[in-house]
């Protein structure tokens, strides 16, 4: 029967023979685990055995780990040596083993395996500014996009146009409210729809605030939550997790596509223009990782009647 250990304090040990028989300790541990990332850790207790040591993880969600996915690193600091991982899903079983080769020498640890919390709820704490909603607004559980909205509308809708928008004469020629007249590129509190449906001081994110959100965060993996799509980010400061879901989309080819994007309170005033909201982060089936990794601040402007979510915040 193979061996599997369960991580219960997240380390466990494992003692292997080298060639010339002496023995050489080292501990096997899945550490920081979050619902969707894991760092694998060994710390070698001899490290003066081992010049250049090549540590290998097999990690599967099969009790055989097989199929597997291949994890290496060669990098080794004070006789630790450890990898990250981003793309675990929530409330799964993971079964890992790990290798330590050094001159062509296996040096294996037991099976492993450990279970990935779930996502956390309610009012999110991910280390930065202000707390962040758990789901966006409308929204009764995780798996649930919530409800659309047009910018600086406190109405949720389904249908989206100029002509249908509360804050122009019908085009986008014509505004009404946040225009060059007024000046105004803050939504007021009357307009900010968090803040007038879950009262208190809940309100819509800044652009600021997202930045804040989205250089304190891992990127990790697209997943599917209790059947809905969406993407993971987890906190650098804290390990919190927040999962923003996606829909479909009828794009101007005709084809369907995942979008999750969500507003922010602000217009841009670098543009000198008053119809250039922020989307902060563009959730887009096949595409949001490689953004998200080539434009750390990725920012767009849609137009003021566009459909997007909101996330709502909380300040301290």
């Amino acid at each position: 029967m193979r061996r599997i250990l369960l991580l219960l304090a997240l380390c466990s040990l494992s003692v292997v023979s080298c060639k010339k028989g002496s023995n050489i300790l080292y501990t096997v541990a899945a550490e920081d685990i979050t619902p969707c990332t894991v760092r694998f850790v060994t710390r070698i207790s001899n490290p003066e055995a081992f010049s250049k040591p090549l540590l290998v993880v097999w990690l599967s969600k099969n009790p055989d780990i097989k199929p597997s996915t291949k994890l290496t690193s060669s990098e080794i600091t004070d006789g630790t040596m450890s990898i990250p991982f981003y793309y675990l899903q929530p409330e799964t079983t993971y079964y890992f083993k790990t290798r330590i080769i050094q001159d062509g020498i296996n040096y294996d640890s037991p099976d492993f395996v450990f279970i990935t919390p779930d996502l956390p709820t309610g009012v999110i704490d991910m280390g930065v500014s202000v707390k962040w909603a758990s789901t966006n607004l409308g929204a009764n559980a995780l798996n649930e996009t919530g409800d659309l909205f047009a910018w600086g509308e406190v109405q949720p809708k389904t249908e989206f146009s100029w002509e249908s928008y509360q804050w122009c004469d019908g085009s986008k020629d014509g505004l009404t409210k946040y225009n060059e007249a007024d000046g105004k590129r803050q939504l007021e509190t009357e307009d900010d729809a968090a803040h007038v449906i879950l009262g208190g001081k809940w309100r819509m994110p800044t652009p600021k605030e997202y930045r804040e959100l989205l250089n304190n965060c891992i990127q990790t993996s697209h997943l599917t939550y209790k059947g809905t799509e969406g993407i993971t980010f987890t906190s650098k400061i804290n390990g919190n997790t927040l999962f923003f879901p996606m829909r479909p989309e009828t794009t101007f080819t005709g084809a369907t596509s995942m979008t999750g994007n969500c507003w922010t309170s602000s217009l841009d005033g670098n543009t000198g223009g008053y119809n250039d909201p922020y989307f902060p982060i563009v959730l887009q089936r096949g595409i949001a990782m490689e953004i998200r990794n080539m434009y750390p601040l990725y920012l767009i402007h849609p137009e003021r009647y566009e459909a997007a979510f909101i996330r709502p915040v909380l300040p301290e």
